[in-house]
């Protein structure tokens, strides 16, 4: 009889942890997504690079998921970006961009680090419309430690015994590759966007396209496991309400990678507290944005930001409401981003959440 029982529970415990394993890996397959994604441009679209106003663009975004339920999935993303003369090329400008994106997920610690560089050119149409083009291209690295994994063969008489060999040919805890993609965008922006008036009206959307090379990320060498290529349609909306410090600021984006889809939605409302004064430079301006977006069939996603002056700190919280909320109690992931930008962008009238308008201030 315990014999028995003891072969039901490692069958039992097999099942469950290739499900978990699975799920590791299905969800892997998809890269990470930031929910703040108008603070990771350059993830987003490679024609974002010095898509900005200003001289030097400085991004770190990090998330914590799915705490309450594994071990937590971590991603951290570093972005610096820039405008080559910008004021001198009155027909476009070039912009570069250099990123960085680590990943690590579960209990296996299954992660990605990868470094791309951004180069992207924007055409001024008329004084109000940009058309924008980027690349991305770098390498990547993915790794797993394997130690924290359990296999079949590790199992002796219902029992596991990690100094069991586990008789995995040909697997590999390291894989390199390379990676491209490429993106565009179309702006519009107009009116002006100081107190007294407000008018602002700025349009944007774009598509982009990654790992256009589709890279084999097996860690088997006898496998190959194609990264899928991934599709991204994005857009984002800014209205100025006249004589008023208030502004709307709807944005959206959708994602495809294979069979999976993540839509993320929302609107956040800028109130601009204090403004700069433009001469002296003594007096800081300062704005504050709060609202909410929803990732579809997932998660609610409260948001605000601050900015001030040349900085900008944004804290959201996924609120997990799928099926999985049995297990997480809602309890999605917490996500913070910063950023820098070397010209104030309250001096030109630019500040807000989710802008970056082309000509005001050039």
């Amino acid at each position: 009889m315990k014999t028995s029982l003891s072969v039901k529970t490692v069958y039992f415990r097999s099942i469950i942890l290739i499900c978990f394993y699975l799920f590791s890996f299905v969800v892997k397959s998809q890269d990470s997504q930031f929910s703040q994604f108008n603070e990771s441009p350059l993830t987003m679209n490679p024609s974002f690079a010095g898509d900005f106003n200003g001289d030097i663009r400085v991004l770190a975004n990090y998330k914590n998921q799915w705490a309450s339920i594994s071990d937590p999935y971590k991603t951290f993303a570093f972005s610096c970006d820039m405008g080559l003369m910008k004021k001198k090329k009155k027909t476009g400008f070039l912009g570069v961009g250099i990123s960085f994106l680590s990943d690590k997920a579960g209990s296996s610690q299954l992660g990605t680090n990868q470094v791309n560089l951004s180069l992207a050119y924007h055409a001024r149409l008329s004084s109000s419309n940009t058309l924008s083009g980027g690349i991305a291209g770098g390498f990547a690295q993915r790794s797993i430690d394997i130690s924290k994994l359990q296999w079949n063969s590790q199992y002796s008489d219902g029992s596991y015994d990690p100094n069991l060999p586990s008789y995995e040919a040909g697997f590999s805890k390291n894989k390199t590759y390379s990676d491209f993609g490429a993106g565009l965008q179309l702006t519009h922006s107009s009116g002006e966007t100081y107190a007294s008036s407000n008018d602002q009206l700025y349009v944007n959307a774009g598509v982009a396209v990654f790992h256009l090379n589709q890279p084999n990320v097996a860690f088997y060498s006898s496998v190959k496991d194609k990264l899928p290529i991934k599709l991204v349609a994005h857009g984002a909306f800014r209205m100025g309400i006249e004589n008023t410090n208030v502004s709307i600021d709807p944005s959206f984006i959708y994602i495809q990678q294979g069979t999976l889809k993540d839509i993320i939605a929302g609107t956040l409302i800028s109130y601009k507290l204090i403004n700069e004064s433009k001469h002296t430079g003594f007096r800081k301006g300062s704005a504050f944005s709060f609202g909410g977006f929803y990732r579809v069939g997932d998660a609610i996603i409260p948001t605000v930001q601050v900015e001030f002056a040349n900085y900008a700190i944004g804290l959201n919280y996924d609120v997990n409401i799928s099926k999985l909320s049995n297990a997480s109690l809602g309890r999605g992931g917490l996500e913070i981003s910063l950023r820098f930008i070397n010209l104030n962008p309250f001096i030109s009238g630019n500040a807000g959440y989710n802008k970056n308008p082309l000509h005001s201030g050039d």
